[in-house]
């Protein structure tokens, strides 16, 4: 599966930490601001509409120190998250 970031979705770095802001119209819309580790930041920079999560997993395993069952439970867990609260989506 490949996918892309949401527009809707504004990378910052606050204080060291990437999080993401939803862009809503008004301030009271937003709900909340979601803040990204390390490697969740990684995966955030390969989320770019080309790469499938096989080629992101492949690189995350060759740049971290882990083992590749909790590779592949962690990346499934960040995607699943990442796409609840819709900040991807997946590219047809």
């Amino acid at each position: 599966m490949i996918y892309a970031k949401n527009q809707n979705f504004v990378p910052r770095k606050i204080a060291g930490e990437l999080v993401l802001i939803p862009l809503q119209k008004k301030i009271d819309n937003i709900k909340s601001i979601y803040g990204l580790n390390s490697m969740a930041c990684a995966v955030w920079d390969m989320l770019d509409g080309a790469k499938d999560i096989q080629q992101i997993h492949s690189e995350l395993l060759s740049s971290y120190d882990v083992d590749e069952s909790t590779l592949e439970k962690d990346l499934a867990g960040l995607i699943g998250q990442l796409e609840e609260i819709q900040a991807i989506q997946p590219v047809l």
